[in-house]
């Protein structure tokens, strides 16, 4: 009955964040509005409270925010955010500070960060026995609001010689909790495979997406004779010189 109670409490919390409050607070600017699909994304996540949301948007568009803003709104709770490599752990967690979000990275080595409203895990520590016991104690206290994967595609990318453990994410799909995957790389076509990946049914996921084209990105090919590889490369970066002075 406890644990009933702790939970309609905790979906009553997650409900009660007003997400245009929340961002005008988060940036401290009255103007700022939401771009792409980001408030569409928020209202599944948040006043909705779809269990499985699938987030497709451009690189630099704000995936972050999708659950940043959220974990803002909710310092009794705790939103799980699992990356691929440590170097953007503690990327992500300088942006959490930033913004006066309490997060911790995760290390079996030290005693769990019970206190933190994000918690950042690498794919191969998220599947261990220990940060399991973690997540039950803050589930069943009806703490945990969310599990987070980002950059998802990666799973597609794994095999069971190259980074198995990636593999085992799908495990988190079968916690009670609601599970948002992030990603700027996974056309129409690789969905089907994901969702099976991840063990979450079609009929199961809210997808949302959009374009992931940039227009202000393309590539060219340049033909160079054998052996002129140095000074076809030494002409590249002085052409991008004279076309970017700036930089």
């Amino acid at each position: 009955m406890e644990r009933k109670d702790a939970e309609i409490q905790h979906w009553q919390r997650i409900r009660g964040i007003d997400i245009d409050t929340q961002l005008r607070e988060l940036f401290n600017n009255v103007t700022t509005q939401f771009r792409g699909v980001q408030r569409e994304a928020l209202r599944a996540i948040v006043e909705e409270g779809k269990r499985r949301v699938l987030v497709i948007m451009r690189t630099g568009d704000g995936k972050s925010l999708i659950f940043m803003l959220p974990a803002r709104g909710s310092p009794q709770g705790t939103t799980i955010v699992v990356v691929p490599t440590t170097s953007l752990q503690q990327d992500l967690k300088k942006r959490c500070s930033k913004c006066f979000i309490k997060s911790a990275v995760w290390d079996s080595t030290r005693a769990p960060p019970f206190g933190a409203q994000i918690v950042i895990v690498i794919a191969e520590s998220a599947v261990t026995k220990s940060f399991a016991r973690f997540i039950n104690i803050k589930h069943t206290r009806g703490q945990l609001d969310r599990i987070v994967i980002d950059e998802c595609h990666t799973v597609l990318e794994s095999t069971p010689k190259w980074r198995p453990d990636v593999l085992r994410l799908k495990e988190l799909s079968d916690k009670s909790v609601q599970v948002v995957y992030l990603t700027a790389t996974l056309p129409p076509s690789d969905e089907e495979e994901f969702n099976e990946a991840v063990g979450v049914l079609p009929s199961e996921m809210t997808s949302i997406r959009e374009s992931t084209c940039r227009s202000n990105v393309a590539y060219s090919v340049m033909d160079y004779e054998k052996g002129e590889l140095y000074d076809a490369i030494k002409q590249l970066v002085e052409e991008k010189k004279m076309q970017y002075p700036y930089l």
